[in-house]
């Protein structure tokens, strides 16, 4: 029987694991923002799924969709959330900055995987360069997860509470609109 790992990562992990936003308790920006970073999530495991198959046509549209989802709910929060959130929470400056700073996290990770798979795509043995790189493909779902209880623990039930329900209701339809398919 496998002993359990005691680590301070290992139990920073578990603990995160088991922090779960309860949707039925969670203002309408919340949910809606988990249910979206449920699909980014969702879009990321199909990557990674045929990743471990090396079904390179998969995995890149795989890897397109997450991309698309990423990008525009970045920028949404970027553009509108977190200047909103300033307006109503003015000592949220620190807050925003971390959450901006896992923002350039996931775009240098996501960099970095496109790096990977060009040395994996030109490999001799594709599946010991993949064992080789696993590390920075499984990184951009890690920071995913963190940002994930970072934005649901601080920032959108902070707007839940200090915006009227017409307001709410207009950003989190935003946030669950699918992704603006863009050239490139």
């Amino acid at each position: 029987m496998p002993v359990p790992c005691r680590s301070r990562l290992a139990r920073r992990r578990f603990a995160a694991a088991r922090i779960v936003v309860n949707r039925d308790a969670a203002g309408p920006l919340a949910a809606a923002n988990a249910a979206a970073h449920d699909q980014q999530l969702a879009a990321y495991d199909d990557f990674l799924e045929a990743l471990t198959l090396l079904d390179f046509e998969t995995m890149m549209r795989s890897l397109d969709r997450f991309r698309a989802l990423l990008r525009d709910h970045m920028a949404l929060e970027e553009d509108v959330i977190m200047p909103l959130c300033l307006e109503v929470w003015p000592e949220a400056r620190a807050e925003l900055e971390r959450i901006d700073g896992d923002h350039r996290i996931l775009q240098r990770s996501l960099a970095a995987v496109h790096d990977a798979l060009g040395e994996l795509r030109a490999a001799a043995d594709a599946r010991r360069t993949l064992v080789r790189w696993l590390g920075v493909f499984h990184r951009p779902r890690e920071v995913l997860e963190h940002h994930s209880l970072r934005e649901s623990g601080q920032l959108y039930p902070r707007l839940d509470a200090n915006l009227d329900s017409d307001r709410r209701e207009e950003l989190a339809m935003r946030l669950r609109e699918p992704p603006v398919h863009r050239g490139g």
